[in-house]
């Protein structure tokens, strides 16, 4: 025969203690959940930071150029995968297209797209003109 408990015992019952473990582990899970998360996004900010650093350093590099400069006539094999020094992360690869001006254009419009592997394929893409 189960005996009730009297008025005056204190204390808690053993379906109690495992029900609010339970509700303490999920709690837990999902806290675990979110900071896989946040880690992962630091990790593609990083990406993205270092390439606008390799993307705007190559673009301040091609705007300080002359407009008669070779570099602004022909990019092929002029800019090849560069590799980030400043953490070495990740292998980033600069492609530079030229849009030709028009006779009367006094201007080059320079298109330099960073592309790199971070959860899959990432680019960005940067624009100068070169003046006359």
């Amino acid at each position: 025969m189960i005996e009730k408990r009297k008025p005056s015992e204190k204390g808690f019952t053993l379906i109690e203690i495992v029900i609010a473990m339970l509700i303490f582990t999920v709690g837990l899970l999902a806290v675990g959940g979110m900071q896989i998360s946040a880690i992962r996004g630091n990790d593609q900010a990083a990406g993205f930071t270092e390439a606008l650093i390799v993307g705007q350093s190559k673009i301040e590099e091609l705007s300080l150029l002359l407009y008669t400069d070779p570099l602004l006539n022909d990019t092929a094999g002029a800019y090849p995968t560069v590799r980030n020094s400043h953490t070495g992360n990740y292998d980033f690869f600069i492609g530079v297209t030229l849009t030709p001006p028009s006779p009367n254009d006094n201007k080059k419009e320079v298109k330099l797209r960073v592309q790199w592997e971070q959860f899959g394929t990432r680019q960005i893409e940067l624009k100068t003109l070169v003046l006359r």
